[in-house]
């Protein structure tokens, strides 16, 4: 990556924390939240969406240890080869990933709703991520609907 690059990528961040301060203070909340579950206390980061499904981070590595001395009948048998696992929880992975899933599990939740509304309408809708769409003269209903389920 060029010099130039680099310059500018960072200076598009700082413009983007000084604009957002809030969505950072939030993110860096998170992120603090996902350190302690995962680090502190060992658990992969779980939540519940607006809708009820759980969600659960499955972040973990598997840590492989071997030892040459095994002890079989309690004699040490120097020629058999012991392969111990532990599943560890990745600390990083969750606290990178908190914010995200976090974020796009609320969003998801609110399309659902939305969704679910205006079907019982009979109003057509599409959707990709957070871009929704109607037929024009059903916007000012989609619009309604997609602002109440928001705050619902």
């Amino acid at each position: 990556v060029s010099p130039g690059s680099k310059y500018l990528s960072s200076k598009v961040f700082e413009s983007l924390n000084e604009l957002f301060t809030s969505s950072q203070e939030i993110q860096s909340w998170l992120t603090q939240c996902a350190h302690v579950i995962s680090g502190e206390c060992e658990s992969c980061v779980s939540w519940v969406t607006p809708l009820g499904f759980p969600v659960t981070q499955p972040y973990t590595t598997l840590n492989t240890s071997r030892s040459n001395f095994v002890t079989t009948n309690k004699k040490l048998n120097p020629n058999a080869m012991e392969e111990k696992r532990k599943v560890k929880v990745s600390t990083m992975k969750n606290k990178n990933g908190f914010a995200p899933n976090f974020i796009h599990s609320l969003d998801s939740s609110h399309m659902m709703l939305t969704s679910l509304h205006l079907w019982r309408r009979g109003i057509e809708f599409s959707s990709v991520h957070d871009c929704f769409w109607t037929h024009a003269a059903d916007v000012p209903v989609m619009n309604q609907v997609c602002r109440d389920q928001f705050v619902a």
